[in-house]
């Protein structure tokens, strides 16, 4: 996510609605990144000493490659939109809460994203009409 914050930054004015809209939850977590870079997932951080993810040679160089590559094959994979639990929790096959009852990081996660996508829909309709609306600013283009 850092890197739609980056781009937000450097293209949306900061008077914008969306900039003001996202820029508390992008400024957090660049502080989280860059404190992560330091003590989790630098050589010889956190990640290595807890987790065994090496590449079959020995020494400190097999585990910063094997996690190197884990990072590298994610990255290919990943898509912004696993970012919407709905659309994750159905792709993984436990969507339905009829035929996996009681799966509550599902349930809970689900209603915190449905209160996000209302309150954003609600500040977004103070300064869009429609769909439309928003497909036509010139700023949101540039972010894009």
């Amino acid at each position: 996510m850092e890197a739609y914050g980056v781009a937000m930054m450097r293209t949306i004015p900061d008077s914008h609605p969306v900039y003001k809209l996202l820029r508390p939850a992008f400024h957090y977590t660049m502080a989280i990144n860059t404190a992560a870079r330091r003590s989790l997932i630098n050589d010889g951080g956190t990640i290595d000493q807890a987790f065994s993810i090496g590449t079959g040679k020995s020494g400190e160089e097999a585990v910063f490659s094997g996690k190197n590559e884990l990072f590298k094959r994610v990255s290919q994979k990943y898509s912004v939109h696993w970012t919407n639990i709905k659309r994750d929790m159905k792709a993984r096959g436990v969507g339905d809460a009829d035929k996996l009852p009681h799966y509550y990081y599902r349930d809970d996660g689900v209603r915190l994203w449905d209160a996000i996508e209302n309150f954003v829909k609600s500040i977004l309709k103070l300064f869009y009409d429609n769909g439309a609306d928003v497909r036509k600013d010139s700023e949101l283009k540039e972010w894009a």
